[in-house]
Formats: structure tokens, C-alpha cells, sequence
């Protein structure tokens, strides 16, 4: 599940789960970036840039070079740097850090984004 708001595009797909008695249903959006610390500290440590599809590295505006082979490749330190990024920019945009403290607002105020204040907020379900 995530939050979405049609009007200003604002969203949140992670909610903090944390129990210090309950090890196994923890889960907070620094997760993705300790699961993948070995990987981004190869990539520094290893490679001086790492593969990528084009299409992807220009939707995320990276710095990408088209090789010969028509391999696409991006600085090892841009795409770090870019990843840590993306979990910053996840957690400074969190509103609600529980799942509880959005059912509580969303009791309240419905499908009003906490944002931009208009009637688009929409709950998507993910498989």
C-alpha cells in the first residue's frame, strides 16, 4: 500500500514498523539502503561506473555514457550518491511515520492531502 495524491503528485509508500520485542515485523525506509550497503560500497570501492539502462538513467537525470556496445553506463559515484538520495528524500517526505498516524488522519479528513490540502489523497493497494 502507499499514499498518493492526484492533484499535487505528493507520496508515501513506506510507514516505520518498529518493536524493540519484535525483531522480525520491523521494517523502516532505512532498510532498502542496509540491505544494499554492500553493493553501493562496492560499486565506490570496485567500479568506476556501473551498468544502467538508459531509459532509466535519463527518467532519473543521470549522467549516463552510450559505450560502443550500446551499453550504458553511469559514474559509480553519481548512482551512489543518487540512491542515498532517494531514501533522503523518502524519509524527509514522510508525513506519516506509522500506519497508525495515518488511519488516525485519514478518520478525520478523508481523502484531503496533508500537502496541498485538496480532495486527491488516494490509498493504492500493491500485489
Amino acid at each position: 500500500m502507499y499514499l498518493y495524491c492526484s492533484k499535487c503528485h505528493w507520496m508515501q509508500d513506506d510507514f516505520w514498523h518498529w518493536s524493540p520485542t519484535d525483531s522480525e515485523g520491523n521494517y523502516t525506509p532505512l532498510d532498502t539502503l542496509l540491505k544494499d550497503a554492500e553493493y553501493l560500497c562496492d560499486c565506490l570501492v570496485n567500479f568506476t561506473s556501473v551498468p544502467m539502462d538508459s531509459y532509466v538513467a535519463e527518467m532519473e537525470g543521470l549522467n549516463y555514457e552510450t559505450l560502443e556496445d550500446g551499453s550504458v553506463r553511469v559514474p559509480a559515484v553519481e548512482y551512489v550518491a543518487h540512491q542515498l538520495e532517494v531514501v533522503l528524500r523518502r524519509i524527509s517526505g514522510m508525513i506519516f511515520r506509522k500506519e497508525e498516524d495515518w488511519y488516525r488522519y485519514h478518520e478525520k479528513h478523508r481523502n484531503k492531502c496533508p500537502v496541498c490540502g485538496e480532495d486527491g489523497l488516494e490509498i493504492v493497494e500493491v500485489d
